[in-house]
């Protein structure tokens, strides 16, 4: 089993930490009346989390999201990485979801912070060269923000698209189909019944959050859940260098999250299918009672970029750099 790290900045926002999967196991903030209020939903035991195949707040990657067939070539060398769902989802069958990371913490004059560390080998769950990772979390002192910064290197080519999958409910329990979401997005992947993207096309109504909505307004239309079960789609951002605005938004009865990122796109999956553990919030999660926004790189890129610049692929003694920024506050 691993070990949990709590951290509390000077707001009363306490943060809970898991050294497996580097991940954010809880989250738990004020209300104005001082009293602490779940807004993240995860098994309510370390072992179910540890093992969960549903990735509750946890580091993704090697690479985030499906890779198609689970195969990908670099200069001309055919790889394969396995997973239960044969599209080497989220790094694969033993990826870094399921793997202790050394840790360290640091008292910093405006937070606290804990740095995990993780060096994975050469052809570790299919993936060539010997890749070393850093996590990097930082919890503000005066702010109820969090940010997690990436930093990651490797001696061969190599795939490197890390993200977290934290599960969200503002309102600590209930339907997720009346938060209010805006994805800062005018371009968005349509995906088949094995939620691979078939390409890159403008927002119609459905997939259009530029200005805010409930999530629940449009997803019935179509066939979007008979495909895929609700949202399970990649959005690319719009400009995503302008860090002035947030990349997505969402909104519960009494709390927002602003989310700000320098990925390049964002996954949004509306909790599609119901959980099996017994959960912090509730005795099982129901179907859209938690949702996933997982700022990365467009799914299976290193195969079909579709125009994006960005594939995943990382270069031999290049480093990888991204940042994700959570921000929370009443409303």
């Amino acid at each position: 089993m691993g070990r949990l790290i709590r951290v509390v900045n000077q707001l009363g926002m306490e943060v809970t930490f898991a050294s497996v999967g580097a991940a954010i196991f809880d989250i738990r903030i004020p209300n104005e009346q001082g009293i602490l209020k779940n807004i993240m939903v995860h098994p309510a035991s370390l072992d179910d989390f540890e093992v969960s195949d549903a990735y509750y707040g946890k580091t993704i990657g090697r690479n985030a999201g499906r890779i198609k067939n689970g195969d990908f070539t670099l200069d001309g060398v055919h790889y394969h990485v396995e997973a239960a769902t044969k599209d080497g989802l989220h790094g694969g069958i033993d990826g870094l979801p399921y793997r202790d990371f050394a840790y360290i913490e640091r008292h910093l004059a405006d937070g606290e912070a804990v740095i995990f560390s993780y060096f994975s080998p050469d052809m570790e769950c299919g993936f060539p060269g010997n890749l070393s990772l850093k996590v990097i979390y930082k919890l503000f002192a005066n702010e109820n923000r969090l940010d997690v910064t990436y930093v990651a290197n490797s001696d061969q080519k190599t795939i490197a698209n890390f993200t977290n999958h934290s599960y969200w409910n503002l309102n600590g329990g209930g339907t997720i189909l009346n938060h209010n979401l805006t994805i800062r997005s005018s371009f968005a992947g349509k995906v088949n019944k094995k939620i691979y993207p078939l390409g890159i096309f403008p927002v119609d109504e459905q997939m259009d959050f530029r200005m805010g909505k409930a999530i629940g307004k449009d997803m019935a239309k179509g066939d979007l859940v008979a495909t895929s079960g609700g949202y399970d789609h990649p959005f690319v951002i719009d400009n995503p260098a302008d860090s002035s605005q947030p990349v997505a938004s969402l909104k519960g009865d009494y709390m927002q999250m602003d989310i700000y990122s320098d990925y390049p796109a964002l996954v949004f999956y509306s909790g599609n299918y119901p959980s099996r553990e017994k959960m912090n919030v509730t005795t099982t999660l129901g179907r859209y009672e938690a949702l996933a926004l997982e700022c990365q790189i467009f799914p299976d890129a290193m195969n079909e970029p579709f125009g994006q610049t960005e594939t995943g692929v990382l270069k031999a003694d290049e480093d990888f750099h991204h940042q994700i920024s959570y921000r929370f506050k009443s409303i």
